[in-house]
């Protein structure tokens, strides 16, 4: 288990594990970006917060869609303009 003096040593790094651990994988890999752009321009807390969750629920989304697809084994498609006629 961490210890506090661990999470004092590398504040980012403990934040980034607690939210891979409750789920946040999107915000976790994205946290850094997010909070550089948000102080650059000089965001409120609520927009950050509303910022990362919109980053959350696409990413979800995507996985929602993504995770069918690959287990049925589905491949892509070729465009028709690709297809050999003879």
């Amino acid at each position: 288990m961490n210890s506090p003096t661990d999470a004092m040593k590398n504040p980012n790094h403990n934040l980034r594990e607690q939210l891979k651990r409750i789920g946040l994988r999107a915000v976790a890999a994205k946290m850094d970006d997010m909070l550089a752009h948000a102080t650059e321009q000089r965001w409120p807390p609520r927009q950050l917060l509303e910022q990362l969750a919109q980053i959350e629920v696409a990413e979800r989304a995507h996985s929602s869609l993504e995770r069918p697809l690959s287990t049925a084994e589905i491949r892509r498609f070729k465009p028709i303009a690709d297809f050999d006629w003879t």
